[in-house]
């Protein structure tokens, strides 16, 4: 979670005329209901550790879960009840480093109860199953393209 990211990303939607079809969240999302409140971030940054002159830690935020963000979570003004409407999202990015398996997972519960449906999924995916993935492009209809950074065959 990084609530300078979220407000920044959420700020730059707005100035793109994407603020009412967009919806940005500073939360450690798990695939499983959370009951501890407040989460601490892993306090771990890439490139050689904390940047020099950081003062503060990155804040405490909520947990919450990947079917609350996706089915729960109001977009705009006057919008029915979440329990009323089917919910389309367009893009859904995904990127936590680690829990992508169980996101994918959790939103494939979603995805065949009808709870949601989706345009496109982008997501760095960590510990994913290929049963998972087989899912994802035979059922859902999704086309699935890999690109690793590290298998060196680019």
């Amino acid at each position: 979670p990084a609530a300078d990211l979220a407000r920044a990303a959420n700020e730059t939607a707005i100035l793109n005329c994407w603020g009412n079809r967009s919806v940005f969240l500073n939360a450690f999302v798990d695939a499983e209901p959370w009951l501890g409140g407040l989460r601490s971030a892993h306090l771990g940054w890439r490139l050689g550790g904390r940047p020099p002159g950081l003062k503060h830690a990155l804040p405490r935020a909520p947990g919450v879960t990947l079917e609350h963000v996706l089915t729960q979570v109001r977009v705009g003004p006057g919008e029915p009840p979440a329990s009323q409407i089917p919910r389309h999202f367009d893009l859904v990015k995904m990127d936590g480093d680690g829990p992508e398996g169980s996101w994918l997972v959790a939103l494939d519960r979603l995805l065949r109860n009808c709870s949601v449906t989706v345009g496109a999924i982008i997501l760095e995916a960590s510990n994913v199953q290929a049963a998972t993935m087989h899912a994802y492009q035979n059922e859902h209809g999704f086309d699935v393209y890999r690109l690793d950074m590290h298998d060196d065959r680019r």
